[in-house]
């Protein structure tokens, strides 16, 4: 078996799990040292039949990160631009949410447990909220 079927059978075999982003897949078939000529190849294939896909798999973690992780707008962002989701796509699926409900949420549950305003702020600002949210957020909630 030559290299390039075994990239594409490994590439089928590990799509079939989970959705990835094109750069992922490229650096996970880097580190299994497929050369680039094959990987490029593979992956070109895998977008033209919609094995593939930056769209898709954007709006899925947006989705994700927002009702499960709870993750800001700033830190959702952050991480699909390390996976190489384009910022213009990121924006479109980021835009669906309202982040200003689920700041207020988490700064009242937080506000609550902890009673200081400082301690909310920062963990606001670590899971990736806007500042202005955060700021008003925390005056509703004192």
């Amino acid at each position: 078996m030559n290299e390039l079927q075994k990239c594409k059978d490994y590439c089928f075999k590990y799509l079939s799990t989970c959705l990835v982003s094109s750069k992922s897949l490229n650096d996970k078939l880097y580190r299994k040292e497929f050369s680039q000529d094959v990987i490029n190849e593979t992956i070109e294939m895998l977008l033209e039949y919609g094995y593939l896909n930056d769209e898709k798999y954007a709006k899925n973690y947006v989705y994700n990160a927002y009702n499960f992780k709870s993750w800001g707008p700033y830190k959702i962002k952050m991480k699909m631009l390390e996976k190489g989701i384009q910022k213009d796509i990121s924006e479109k699926y980021l835009s669906q949410y309202d982040f200003y409900e689920k700041c207020l949420d988490y700064a009242s549950r937080r506000f609550e447990k902890t009673g200081d305003v400082n301690k909310t702020i920062s963990f606001l600002k670590n899971r990736g909220f806007n500042f202005d949210n955060i700021i008003k957020a925390v005056k509703e909630v004192q």
